[in-house]
């Protein structure tokens, strides 16, 4: 497996990209030029959905200290609460799931038997 792989199978799609990019801090205007806001949100992506640690990033994205100090001013900047904010808001692509005791695996021995002594954790 090649290391594009890795690196595309994490990345935005388009339509992605087009919601999240004005949501994310600009680069600064002084100084040597930074990081680009959507390859660090993309290596952030990369880092969560693989489980991977910072040091073992692909080199497609950069230095892994530098998108990991990018990631520490985010979470300080509240970047991933706003996105979040408004990905929610949108209520009618959000899928709502119930989950009740129909969907609960239960041992063979802990169904239907009432217990002897003290409160039930189901009422009957």
């Amino acid at each position: 497996m090649s290391n594009s792989f890795y690196h595309e199978r994490y990345c935005l799609t388009k339509a992605q990209r087009e919601i999240i990019e004005p949501l994310l801090p600009a680069p600064k205007s002084t100084g040597p030029p930074g990081l680009n806001p959507l390859t660090v949100f993309n290596a952030i992506l990369w880092i969560l959905s693989s489980g991977a640690a910072w040091r073992d990033l692909p080199p497609q994205f950069g230095n892994w200290n530098s998108i990991y100090h990018k990631f520490r001013l985010w979470c300080a900047d509240d970047v991933f609460d706003n996105i979040l904010q408004v990905l929610v808001s949108d209520t009618e692509k959000y899928l709502l799931v119930e989950i009740n005791s129909t969907f609960c695996k239960v041992h063979q021995h802990a169904a239907g038997t009432l217990k002897k002594h003290g409160n039930q954790a189901i009422g009957v």
